[in-house]
């Protein structure tokens, strides 16, 4: 993170989820960052006006007086959500309630703006940006198998992972105009009426299903199998160590 932060210096922002509010991690973070958001637990101790508070005790105390609407992808169609936001001062605890269903989400922001307002709807736009990144891991995971996939040192870790992000890359941005004709080509109808922000949204799960579907017609038809069983079935065999 520091060799990072030594390029980027105080340009952007640095995001982390849930399991850095543990007090070690979370004061390193915030140490360390020029700006930040962290992630936190409701039962999250936070330091306010030199007293401790749970995080979601704090937020009866904070005015959610800023609303903010965002569109979101739910089983591929649009759904407008609004939340109530508000911040507190000091290390700027910023509270987030969904009008539709009441959920609360909890950010601990260090920023170099004054007022809460300009805040909390900086931290709101800020976290909201991430959830690609989310998709992202979430996606090498469940289409890559990435946790069953075991290496015997980080550095071979860290291969495999170059390896995925240099194609999830590929696929979205060098072979745009392939992976297009692919979803609207392919004959089978995996996309619903608001085609073309599914063509520029994140496509990678569409693009795994229409693979698969090419390749349904391909059966082996023969074939005599005498090597050594497998010990480790569904793994790559790569020397990445």
């Amino acid at each position: 993170m520091r060799r990072v932060q030594g390029h980027i210096g105080d340009r952007g922002c640095w995001v982390f989820d849930r399991g850095a509010d543990n007090k070690v991690l979370k004061d390193f973070f915030i140490g360390e960052c020029e700006q930040a958001f962290v992630r936190l637990k409701k039962n999250t101790v936070v330091d306010h006006g030199g007293e401790k508070a749970e995080v979601r005790e704090l937020a009866k105390k904070v005015e959610l007086s800023i609303g903010q609407k965002v569109i979101k992808m739910k089983k591929n169609r649009p759904v407008a959500e609004i939340y109530d936001i508000g911040a507190v001062h000091h290390l700027w605890p910023v509270v987030t309630r969904n009008r539709r269903h009441g959920a609360y989400c909890y950010l601990l922001v260090k920023s170099c703006l004054a007022t809460a307002t300009e805040v909390a709807k900086w931290a709101f736009k800020g976290y909201g940006l991430s959830w690609k990144i989310q998709e992202y891991h979430r996606h090498i995971k469940q289409e890559y198998g990435l946790e069953n996939i075991q290496t015997k040192t980080f550095t071979g870790l860290q291969s495999i992972l170059a390896v995925l992000t240099a194609a999830m890359y590929m696929l979205f941005r060098k072979i745009r105009s392939m992976h297009i004709n692919l979803l609207l080509d392919a004959g089978y109808n995996y996309l619903n009426r608001n085609v073309s922000m599914e063509l520029v949204n994140f496509i990678y799960y569409k693009i795994g299903k229409m693979v698969a579907i090419q390749l349904m017609p391909t059966r082996t038809r023969w074939k005599i199998d005498n090597a050594t069983p497998d010990r480790f079935p569904g793994q790559l065999d790569r020397k990445f160590d």
